[in-house]
């Protein structure tokens, strides 16, 4: 059973974003306040935001946040 400790401390997160065209269902706004409704019901914080806006989600290759994350992840950070 968690403590009452446990219940209280949220879990730090990263949210990532990326829309390559101005669709405004799919907006980096949109997209945002989705990820923090799921975050505050799941007692999370969202630390950190990366975002990659007007980049094509087809390569990698020049999205520089999304390559930060996974550099941030790799470096446990």
């Amino acid at each position: 059973m968690a403590s009452e400790n446990d219940k209280n401390h949220k879990v730090r997160v990263a949210q990532y974003l990326r829309m390559s065209t101005d669709h405004q269902q799919y907006s980096l706004h949109n997209q945002s306040e989705y990820i923090k409704d799921y975050a505050e019901k799941n007692n999370m914080e969202i630390a950190y935001t990366y975002d990659d806006a007007g980049k094509s989600g087809v390569s990698i290759v020049g999205r520089h946040s999304l390559q930060q994350l996974l550099s941030d992840v790799e470096q446990k950070k």
